[in-house]
């Protein structure tokens, strides 16, 4: 098996090879980036039309995705970084058996 994390492209279909409670997920069949999106919507409770909204309380929480103004201690630094930080979801894959070298150019 390989060690090797592979970042999806949104466009990217995934089928979900084991059961989830279905409160959380109820389909085992979508694209990677309609999962990046469910896991968004839940972590800030926004759905739908709410990522266009002008209420401030929708406004605040896109600010997670879009970036906020914050300080970062990093570990070993001299300091406080002013600058923003933002939360990003990714979907990566590991496939069970490495592609060979000589996949390149069977195609």
């Amino acid at each position: 098996m390989s060690n090797q994390w592979e970042k999806l492209g949104p466009e990217d279909a995934i089928e979900l090879q084991e059961k989830f409670s279905e409160e959380f997920i109820t389909i085992s069949t979508f694209k990677s980036g309609k999962l990046t999106q469910f896991v968004l919507n839940k972590c800030l409770n926004m759905y739908g039309k709410d990522w266009e909204s002008d209420n401030q309380n929708h406004l605040l929480r896109k600010k997670w995705v879009e970036g906020l103004n914050a300080e970062v201690l990093k570990v070993g630094s001299f300091g406080w970084k002013k600058g923003k930080i933002r939360v990003n979801v990714t979907v990566e894959f590991m496939p069970d058996e490495p592609e060979s070298p000589l996949d390149e150019y069977r195609e």
